[in-house]
């Protein structure tokens, strides 16, 4: 929630900045299910009952702070774009124009038929992703965590499509914002990551998701 996003920024600013932590990331959970909501022009949708003052009030609070911001989000095309059709931002195209109905990609918050792969070889799909990063240079957004980038299944053209295209768009944007993709990356991605993204995961999280050791005291 914002509340507990703006309450982490203060201890940061008060304990950590001094150290060189400047970075304030909300991770995901923080959008509605896109299976069903989008923004007019196919993009996803802060919870409000979350983020009543949307992500953008967020980020002024973190700024305000002295820190920098950072969000969360998933490659391809929400399925409530293609279903309402909505217009990709600045174009003449719309979300069907662009999406590949076949495949999804990955999801973790709300499953993996959340999203379909984008096309990238059709009009307008550059359009689309360029469009989410104007909308985060809006809100003024420093930090961008792509995740599911190298999930399971993605076979490695689209891998390298949404990394492309999530870079150029990022770079046309205004606005410097550090590109970080997730995750499991091998070494031998190494030359594609440099050239396209400033850091990169190299392996899961280090997370207990089930079946959880107790602590013994």
């Amino acid at each position: 929630t914002a509340e507990k996003i703006e309450t982490q920024a203060q201890v940061l600013a008060s304990k950590l900045k001094s150290h060189g932590y400047i970075y304030v990331n909300l991770d995901d959970y923080w959008y509605l299910n896109p299976r069903t909501i989008v923004d007019q022009y196919g993009r996803w949708v802060a919870d409000p009952a979350k983020f009543p003052e949307g992500i953008d009030g967020v980020s002024r609070y973190v700024h305000q702070l002295g820190l920098k911001f950072g969000i969360y989000l998933n490659p391809g095309i929400p399925v409530a774009a293609v279903t309402r059709n909505t217009p990709i931002e600045g174009t003449t195209y719309h979300a069907r124009d662009i999406a590949d109905t076949s495949r999804y990609e990955t999801n973790f918050s709300f499953g993996n038929e959340t999203q379909y792969f984008i096309d990238y070889q059709k009009p307008g799909a550059q359009a689309f992703v360029n469009s989410w990063a104007s909308l985060l240079a809006r809100w003024q957004v420093d930090f961008l965590k792509l995740d599911g980038i190298n999930a399971e299944g993605i076979p490695e053209s689209q891998i390298r499509a949404n990394i492309e295209a999530w870079s150029r768009a990022l770079r046309q944007s205004g606005r410097p914002i550090y590109f970080m993709v997730s995750n499991s990356f091998p070494i031998t991605e190494a030359k594609l990551l440099r050239q396209n993204a400033n850091g990169w995961r190299i392996d899961n999280d280090i997370e207990c998701y089930a079946s959880c050791p107790s602590l013994v005291s």
